[in-house]
């Protein structure tokens, strides 16, 4: 190899064959081997490691560098398969990368995301007791549920801490202390986790330790102050500045860097994210341009903060609005023509106020979509103001794929930006809390054994919701629950859903459910098959027989609950085994507004719902409920099934 620098063409790279075939192969596979992972190199003790695509681009005939800036366009021309093998090898951008997310609000969820956005394998670490889930950035994520003031708790978060390469910390200075699970013990566990801090005063000054939020973050940054319309107060703009450009953006940021460096260090280090600082960062700008001619005036009076009549929004005749920002000359005389109006009688930057209301009085006179078609395909930098359930089906975002679908039809912004390599990922499921527990622990390697002592905390979190749901339903008068017992049964017979199926399974209510009875008749005068449960005690599993009328209904015995159900002896027709069911319709005691459920404890709909969905066609599943059942969130297990639509007074 020392000699090759003497080489001549005719020696070598001469001969068509070798310089065709070896050198590619040699410079891709040398430069690919690195990345992240470090580059494969060898090397004398003391002096600069000698990379193999070196062996390349050292040759005096090429002046030195052989296509030192297009070697893999010049690869990837003689083996087209290459650029395709490599995509698939790259996969993700953070693929490998394994985060551990402390479950906190908008700005470490959101950082979260982004790394799982982009192929980082992303675990939740969720309260055990948590009494509502807020967070709604959780795609791409997994969930576990501890409690990490019990021991088992904390253990489970060293032994996920110990494989992790990033932990995002978003509690205040000294929480995670307490929890012994502080930077110093968790680094000297795990020399290589970046431990990222995300709060809103730092890690170190006299307010690192006071309570905080956008709105204050942005107001010690300085920001606040410059944003609002003249002669009124400061105006926040929702919680997007600190919490999630200066927050959770400049904390993956600081993660990606950290994780670059560690490739060089082979160390970790602890990320001190303050939002404060990340506000000031991101309008850095603002800061350094204060000398220029578009500031100079009271906030509100300035070219870009709503003063200039150019840069602007204006109602349109619909009470829509456009955005204009016809900054540059060549763009506002642009703008001026498109109104209709001559360039010659508007001076730039004089007259704003009596420009803006000549103009806005202008923009009343057309809608919306009658400006769009005015300024298509024109430089005038006007655009419509869409609202955001408009944004996504904008020509524009839809070309680009801006915006998809999750699991439940709602449409959110896709990842950003695009890489022309490796692909982001549209992750569609965000898990609720503790979703994942079971599959997570067994992956850490705890047994069965184990499992039920980190999760008991769930099990008491479902006790006392019930316990707190069937005190409020004793709480209803008999007139009450008739009442929205009619309200939710009209609502049913409405759905398509009902309508159109043929087979229908339903329970038989008991005094604090929905009563179902009206349903039955319905189901008989519409000649639909009706198939009612049957429990047997000591079973863990309940079959769905068929009711064949309402005089049937009235011949039941009761069982020990209660409840009406053919004899374990009367031979009739299994739902599952005779052609399956069209509806499902499924009792609990609470349920949130997406179909998470709690139901008795015994798990008798879960096992049947889990065997109707292995057969070809799948039932639609709808729960009836009280409004007193709805809440934020209830907590939920693996095993838990989710309903696909709940019905109460109320429900929009």
């Amino acid at each position: 190899m020392a000699k090759l620098d003497s080489l001549k063409s005719s020696d070598f790279w001469g001969f068509f064959p070798v310089r065709n075939f070896l050198m590619p192969i040699f410079c891709f596979f040398s430069v690919e081997a690195g990345g992240m992972a470090g580059l494969a190199s060898t090397g004398h003790k003391g002096r600069r490691p000698v990379m193999a695509v070196d062996v390349f681009c050292h040759v005096p005939q090429y002046g030195g560098r052989l296509f030192s800036s297009n070697w893999k366009s010049f690869a990837f021309s003689l083996f087209p398969s290459l650029r395709k093998w490599r995509r698939f090898r790259a996969s993700m951008a953070l693929k490998g990368i394994k985060v551990i997310e402390m479950s906190g609000l908008a700005p470490a969820p959101f950082c979260g995301m982004i790394l799982a956005d982009f192929g980082a394998s992303v675990i939740r670490i969720d309260r055990a007791r948590a009494l509502m889930d807020v967070d709604r950035l959780g795609r791409g994520k997994r969930s576990i549920a501890l409690n990490l003031k019990m021991p088992q708790g904390r253990a489970v978060a060293h032994q996920l801490c110990r494989r992790a390469d990033v932990l995002i910390d978003p509690y205040r200075r000294g929480v995670m202390e307490k929890l012994g699970l502080g930077p110093q013990v968790l680094l000297s566990e795990n020399p290589k986790l970046i431990y990222a801090r995300l709060t809103g005063f730092g890690q170190n000054g006299p307010l690192a330790d006071r309570a905080g939020h956008d709105i204050n973050y942005l107001a010690l940054s300085g920001v606040l102050s410059m944003l609002g319309r003249s002669n009124e107060s400061p105006l926040p703009p929702v919680n997007l500045l600190a919490d999630f450009a200066g927050g959770g953006l400049i904390c993956a940021l600081g993660i990606v860097m950290a994780l670059f460096h560690r490739t060089r260090s082979n160390q970790g280090q602890v990320i001190d994210t303050s939002m404060v600082e990340g506000a000031a960062y991101v309008s850095s700008w603002l800061y350094k341009s204060q000398d220029l001619f578009v500031w100079g005036k009271p906030r509100g009076q300035n070219a870009l903060d709503g003063g200039a009549y150019f840069y602007q929004t204006y109602e349109t005749k619909d009470s829509k609005y456009m955005a204009v920002g016809a900054l540059e000359p060549q763009f506002f005389h642009e703008f001026i023509s498109k109104l209709g109006l001559s360039p010659s009688e508007f001076e730039h930057f004089s007259k704003w106020e009596e420009n803006k209301e000549h103009i806005a009085a202008i923009f009343r006179t057309k809608t919306q979509e009658e400006w769009e078609k005015i300024f298509h395909e024109s430089d005038a930098c006007v655009t419509p103001v869409l609202e955001m359930k408009e944004a996504p089906q904008h020509p524009h975002n839809v070309a680009r794929e801006s915006f998809f679908a999750n699991e439940k039809g709602e449409l959110e912004p896709s990842p950003a930006p695009h890489l022309s390599e490796v692909p982001s990922q549209k992750a569609t499921h965000s898990p609720v809390i503790g979703e994942n527990s079971r599959e997570i622990l067994a992956e850490l390697g705890f047994g069965e054994s184990w499992i039920p002592e980190v999760m008991q905390n769930i099990k008491l979190l479902k006790s006392a919701l019930r316990k707190t749901v069937k005190e409020k339903l004793r709480q209803l008068s008999i007139e009450e629950r008739a009442r929205q017992s009619l309200v939710v049964t009209t609502m049913l017979l409405n759905t398509d859903a009902y309508k159109n199926a043929q087979r229908v399974s339903l329970y038989l209510s008991m005094e604090d459910e929905i009563d179902t009875r009206p349903i039955v008749e319905d189901v008989f005068a519409q000649k639909k098959s009706c198939f009612i449960p049957r429990y047997e005690k000591g079973s863990p599993r309940m079959d769905m027989v068929e009711l064949y009328s309402l005089k049937d209904l009235e011949s039941l015995p009761l069982n020990s609950w209660g409840i009406k159900q053919p004899p374990l002896e009367d031979s009739r027709p299994n739902a599952l085994e005779s052609g399956g069911l069209d509806l499902v319709l499924v009792p609990g005691l609470a349920f949130t507004r997406d179909g998470l459920r709690l139901g008795r404890g015994r798990g008798y709909y879960d096992r049947f719902l889990t065997d109707c969905f292995q057969l070809p066609c799948k039932p639609s599943t709808i729960a009836l409920a009280f409004k007193e059942q709805i809440f934020e969130v209830v907590p939920v297990e693996e095993s838990d099934f989710h309903i696909s639509h709940v019905l109460f007074e109320g429900l929009q």
